[in-house]
């Protein structure tokens, strides 16, 4: 197997050249991520995951068909050091009918984010909406987007930018994430808050075995973080068994992780998360007060 949301000792073992045959399932994260020697054929199912906005300020993982492009991409694969073969799971129509390019992200993603830093930076709806993208989303899209701010307070009824849309343009973090930041200011838990933030934003910490017997144990030790009122306070538990082993200068947290199947890929991303999330607060003026960490 091989993912992005993976143990990286897992992933190195698609390079392990063992005079075995090998077949590596992959998503794609092999399209244009790596580049593994000894690939004679690709099988290419045609389709692919994509972030997909989805209203109201939703995106998701959605499976589509793949364009023509990406398809060529998998191809590549093949065949780059000996001659190789693509089997494509589709039929030839099929194919041709396709799209020449994937959609560009611009036309995929919410716009809220891109929404505010253009306004915080003095455009105005007007002015946004006359900007020449190669890809230009339609009005609807940005006005979609400009009511939500309204609905996060990072503008008001006037679509002005509010002092709380300025620092939620400050964090690293799309607009929806910066208002539970700056809640978590206003109630005094904006540690607690932040490491929720990080491991929403970030990807999955949680591991899952190769085999049926490490999916079991996986499932066990996994369960000790677990918390009955839901994900939110599970991070939390996660977080603080991660942070009391990093303090540790005694303490192997990696191998902490792995033995917890947790990925120690994913808490590095959320620590660095974290740790610019409450950097980029610290000292910020919020309602006539310095916020203090």
């Amino acid at each position: 197997a091989l993912f992005g949301n993976q143990d990286p000792d897992e992933q190195d073992a698609v390079f392990v050249i063992d005079g075995q045959r090998r077949v590596i399932v992959a998503t794609n994260i092999a399209e244009t991520s790596l580049t593994i020697d000894g690939v004679r054929h690709v099988i290419d199912s045609g389709y692919i995951k994509q972030t997909v906005y989805r209203n109201p300020a939703m995106s998701a993982l959605q499976v589509t068909d793949h364009s023509k492009a990406g398809c060529e991409q998998r191809r590549g694969r093949a065949g780059r050091t000996a001659p190789g073969i693509c089997h494509r799971l589709m039929r030839y129509d099929d194919f041709q009918d396709r799209p020449a390019h994937t959609t560009p992200e611009l036309l995929r993603i919410s716009l809220d984010a891109v929404l505010l830093q253009l306004r915080c930076l003095g455009y105005s709806m007007e002015k946004i909406l006359g900007l020449e993208f190669p890809d230009p989303p339609g009005e609807d899209r940005w006005r979609e987007a400009e009511a939500r701010l309204r609905t996060f307070g990072a503008l008001d009824d006037e679509s002005a930018v509010t002092e709380d849309g300025r620092l939620m343009n400050r964090l690293p973090i799309s607009p929806m994430l910066g208002r539970m930041i700056l809640a978590g200011v206003e109630r005094g838990c904006v540690k607690e808050m932040a490491t929720i933030v990080a491991f929403e934003a970030a990807r999955s910490v949680m591991l899952r075995g190769r085999t049926d017997e490490d999916k079991e144990l996986a499932s066990m030790r996994q369960a000790a973080f677990k918390h009955p009122s839901g994900d939110v306070l599970t991070y939390i538990r996660i977080w603080n068994a991660y942070a009391a082993k990093r303090q540790d200068p005694e303490s192997r947290w990696w191998e902490w992780a792995k033995q917890n199947y947790l990925s120690s890929k994913a808490l590095n991303e959320i620590d660095r998360a974290r740790r610019e999330i409450l950097y980029r607060l610290e000292g910020e003026r919020y309602k006539g007060k310095r916020i203090q960490i």
